[in-house]
């Protein structure tokens, strides 16, 4: 069971709180489907669930004391799930159940107790989106640097999720989002780049510049050369030399 701590109180989420005359005996139902919602970011399905809880404890006649207890015991199941699903701050978690149940504890209408609860929630989700965001450059980060120093090897989309140990889809959508262009694009901009030096700088062929840069195929790399350059690599050649 979760204690959470508030002064010198203690809340359990399933026993009384602090003495209601009324209790909550079960955790509320729904609660796999809002830790879902939770997690896959369902503002809008989320309110309707909230809404319904409330429209509930109306109809029903529940007390104002019935409904403290009802949203406590919901927002502290909430947490625990929560603490098992993500990893953030200890500290900020506490700081906010312990805000949560001390306004719903003040709340002087169901509603308000309702209303506390559901932004709060909403903030778990900021919590989680903010995460989220941070994992993702850090992925993406890792998967620049990478290429940066073995553009000239084998890279895939594969072999990189490999290496970095996450699946391939979640790092292309990841590169995709924080880079601009897809992690093949960026991985063939460092190689054409590479080729252009050479190009102007060596009198290597440029069958040895491709496989020097990490194209296997002279033919591919020509293609992908004027697709980044408008022109061909030989007459790039030409031109940087009569500069």
């Amino acid at each position: 069971m979760l204690a959470l701590k508030i002064g010198q109180n203690s809340i359990n989420a399933y026993s009384d709180f602090l003495g209601a005359a009324e209790t909550v005996q079960e955790v509320p139902s729904r609660l796999p489907e809002i830790i879902a919602l939770i997690m896959d970011a369902g503002r809008d399905e989320l309110i309707q669930i909230f809404e319904a809880y409330h429209t509930e404890l109306l109809i029903s006649e529940k007390s104002l004391s019935y409904a403290k207890t009802f949203f406590t015991v919901l927002w502290t199941s909430i947490v625990k799930e929560m603490e098992l699903k993500i990893s953030t701050r200890k500290d900020e978690y506490e700081n906010l159940t312990s805000e949560t149940i001390m306004s719903v504890m003040e709340a002087t209408g169901i509603r308000d107790c309702m209303k506390t609860v559901l932004d709060n929630t909403m903030a778990i989700i900021k919590m989680i989106e903010s995460a989220r965001e941070k994992n993702l450059y850090h992925i993406t980060e890792r998967a620049r640097n990478y290429i940066d120093e073995y553009y000239t090897e084998p890279v895939t989309l594969n072999s990189l999720s490999e290496y970095l140990r996450i699946s391939p889809y979640y790092l292309s959508h990841a590169f995709k989002n924080i880079v601009g262009v897809n992690l093949i694009e960026y991985l063939n901009g460092n190689r054409i780049e590479a080729a252009k030096g050479l190009l102007a700088d060596t009198e290597e062929s440029v069958k040895d510049i491709a496989a020097s840069v990490g194209f296997s195929d002279a033919n591919y790399f020509c293609r992908v050369f004027k697709k980044y350059t408008d022109i061909t690599p030989s007459q790039y050649r030409g031109v940087s030399r009569n500069r």
